[in-house]
């Protein structure tokens, strides 16, 4: 909203020089050369974007969203979608009750929450979900819940790629999935699809990161024993766009994350 309201003052700066109409009253000597007006609304939308909302509590569900966003990250392709308090038990939600009850009850705990839809197309092809603990037990929790169930899978490899950790302590992994016609009714043409899902966990401080991202594919299917040479770099070079977005997002939610009540 900040940026947009700079904008619509810059470009009425601009249509307003450029009016034939006779002005008011005379300029004065202390009138701003439009040099100076365009670059002091260049740096203060510049400050806006790096400080988002001022770190302290409470935090709103939408002020958490957009610490999310994807923005430019993500070949700018995802746009965010629907805000969701986490803390409150989401009706509808298929496992009931709180989110995340699905493996446990630490989910009840989170202080402040929020969950972002990300579309691509306007299809529903991705969430972020950020967590602020008061508890750092819980933080921990959160993650060894996500490094048992990911291990119990016998199909999943977890950390596949070796990168530089995001936070404190992260896992993530990468898989392909064939989303049928009859199950895609959620997509905006319901259609056979072939994504790779990317999922990446991490902790900051009080703060807990989840997020997956479905990529629809370029390369052809393959035998999963014997991939081709195409399809694995497909995979890295997808799940590179993720590890950057992740990367950015553990950056923003810092100063939040690290906050102490």
């Amino acid at each position: 909203m900040k940026r947009l309201t700079l904008l619509l003052i810059f470009f009425g700066i601009l249509f307003s020089g450029c009016s034939a109409q006779e002005p008011i009253a005379p300029p004065t000597e202390s009138s701003i050369p439009i040099v100076e007006l365009v670059a002091e609304a260049i740096i203060a939308t510049q400050a806006a974007e790096v400080e988002i909302f001022s770190p302290e509590f409470p935090y709103s569900p939408a002020q958490l969203a957009t610490l999310l966003e994807p923005g430019a990250d993500l070949e700018g392709r995802w746009t965010p979608s629907t805000v969701t308090d986490i803390t409150q038990p989401i009706p509808g939600y298929a496992c009931s009750g709180y989110y995340g009850s699905c493996w446990g009850d630490w989910a009840k705990d989170i202080s402040y929450g929020a969950q972002l839809l990300l579309l691509l197309d306007e299809d529903q092809l991705g969430e972020i979900d950020f967590m602020y603990f008061d508890d750092l037990a819980d933080v921990e929790n959160a993650y060894q819940l996500f490094l048992s169930k990911w291990s119990s899978r016998e199909t999943t490899t977890i950390n596949p790629y070796d990168r530089d950790p995001i936070g404190e302590q992260w896992l993530h992994r990468a898989k392909y999935y064939e989303i049928v016609e009859e199950d895609s009714s959620w997509l905006k043409e319901p259609r056979d699809l072939d994504v790779l899902e990317v999922e990446i966990v991490f902790s900051r401080c009080h703060g807990f990161v989840s997020f997956y991202l479905w990529f629809p594919t370029q390369t052809p299917w393959s035998s999963s024993e014997n991939p081709s040479a195409e399809r694995l770099a497909e995979k890295e070079a997808l799940f590179n766009l993720a590890y950057a977005y992740a990367r950015s997002i553990d950056g923003r939610i810092t100063p939040y994350a690290c906050n102490e009540k």
